[in-house]
């Protein structure tokens, strides 16, 4: 959950966040659309697609497919990549990897026909950093080796630093920290090769990454952190200073307790970002304020910060900061048992979450709400929203068993080949339906019992707590 965000975890990329308002921006491209034509009106609307991903994910989509759309018609292969991949950016962005994949294989495709290297590569990336977000580590690591081996073999230094960055990062999941080591130090290398300081300093981002996980180190994270601190700070990046700074904050908050350090650091960046007018930065940064605030029990300070955070978020049109903040407000008001409050802001983040199809906080948000009415006793909307919840679950289940059904399936292909086609007839055929049906039975059940545990776990504790109070 991207409560606060960490931005040098899980995957790890080059970008930098908005530091123009996107409305101005949207202006501007839908000021200049009427007089643009062929290959110039494609990237104009890969452009407008992109700047309406945090304003309406609606028109993000309508726009993007319309580039889409466009570039096939021209036959214009490569801008028809470039279309592609630029819409699997937007559900990558938007939580939503999924359905990033068919367009970024379709881009793939595109780039293939082209035989363009460097869009294979950057396709391919993508694609594994989807299956990384889906927990698809496997996938993930295949489809990036695969980026890997064309990156090295045309030379493009950055973009396999990127690649070895995706790779360490999912070792870091898997907790096999020394391949994850070996891929950050190989990383290092290049930007040592090719004298790009950035590159040199990110790789320490992601050592501090690597070290914060790596059986909790986080005075060696936060070494790392300081270098490359030192090294954005010489190269004038404040953008990435200011990253730098969040993250030391919220190793100091989060891994040693230490709430005046990371307030200081907190505090720093916000500055940063103030001088480089991104109001988005700001924003995020009164959250994470916020929230800091929330952890040391200063509950007023809390609400005011992130309210602050939420009107910034509003001003910029920015409705899935909004929706995020909407829920932490949720969270706080639920930390002081104010049920009414919490679910009032719960309900506005499920809403807006729903509408613009934010799935971090779609479904949490409906779990909380429901954790809210078992605290008031209201069973009749704890029931509907619990129904809801529960609806996610099963679909989740029913995803789950598609794709196992896809995996026996290509088992079976690959043993029949493997083994010519022949059978042991002396052992009986496994009777794999049942034996699939009797799996996902068992799994809905245990879902269902933890659910329904947790349920009255949380509303005896809250009894309880309610019964001790003078």
């Amino acid at each position: 959950m991207k409560k606060s965000i960490l931005l040098f975890g899980f995957i790890f990329v080059f970008q930098s966040l908005f530091s123009a308002n996107e409305n101005d921006q949207i202006r501007q491209y839908l000021t200049a659309l009427p007089s643009k034509k062929g290959a110039e009106k494609v990237q104009l609307l890969i452009k407008l697609s992109e700047a309406y991903r945090t304003v309406s994910f609606h028109e993000c989509i309508k726009y993007g497919m319309e580039a889409i759309r466009l570039a096939e018609t021209m036959e214009d292969l490569s801008l028809a990549g470039s279309a592609c991949q630029a819409m699997g950016s937007n559900y990558m962005k938007s939580s939503d990897p999924k359905s990033a994949l068919p367009f970024l294989n379709q881009g793939f495709i595109y780039y293939k026909e082209t035989k363009e290297k460097r869009g294979m590569a950057n396709c391919l990336n993508k694609i594994g950093i989807s299956y990384s977000d889906l927990s698809d580590y496997p996938k993930a690591e295949d489809y990036l080796n695969q980026a890997l081996t064309i990156t090295r073999e045309h030379g493009y230094k950055k973009l396999t630093a990127k690649i070895l960055a995706n790779l360490g990062a999912i070792k870091v999941y898997q907790k096999q920290f020394g391949d994850a080591l070996n891929f950050y130090l190989q990383m290092r290398k290049i930007g040592e090769e090719i004298g790009d300081s950035s590159i040199i300093g990110a790789s320490y981002i992601t050592l501090a990454f690597l070290y914060d996980n790596d059986e909790g180190n986080p005075q060696k994270a936060l070494a790392y952190l300081e270098k490359a601190r030192g090294i954005f700070n010489r190269l004038g990046n404040k953008n990435q200073e200011a990253r730098i700074l969040n993250n030391m904050a919220t190793t100091y908050a989060n891994s040693l307790n230490e709430f005046k350090k990371a307030l200081t650091l907190y505090e720093q960046s916000l500055r940063l970002k103030r001088e480089l007018d991104d109001k988005q930065g700001v924003a995020l940064l009164e959250n994470n304020i916020g929230l800091l605030y929330a952890q040391t029990g200063n509950h007023t300070k809390a609400v005011e910060l992130v309210t602050r955070s939420l009107h910034t978020y509003e001003q910029i049109s920015d409705k899935a900061g909004v929706a995020m903040v909407y829920f932490n407000l949720g969270d706080i008001y639920l930390d002081l048992e104010k049920f009414n409050d919490a679910v009032r802001y719960y309900k506005e983040s499920y809403e807006l979450s729903k509408k613009i199809g934010y799935n971090d906080y779609l479904y949490e948000s409906c779990k909380r709400i429901f954790q809210c009415y078992a605290g008031l006793g209201n069973y009749k909307e704890f029931n509907h929203y619990f129904d809801i919840y529960d609806e996610y679950i099963t679909n989740t289940i029913t995803h789950l068993k598609k794709e196992q059904a896809a995996l026996v399936e290509e088992n079976l292909q690959k043993t029949g080949t493997r083994d010519n086609g022949l059978m042991d007839n002396n052992k009986p055929p496994k009777d794999l339906s049942k034996q699939f049906v009797s799996t996902n039975f068992v799994i809905t059940i245990i879902v269902f019992f933890l659910v329904v545990l947790s349920f009255f776990l949380y509303y005896d504790r809250i009894a309880s707590q309610k019964n001790t109070k003078p």
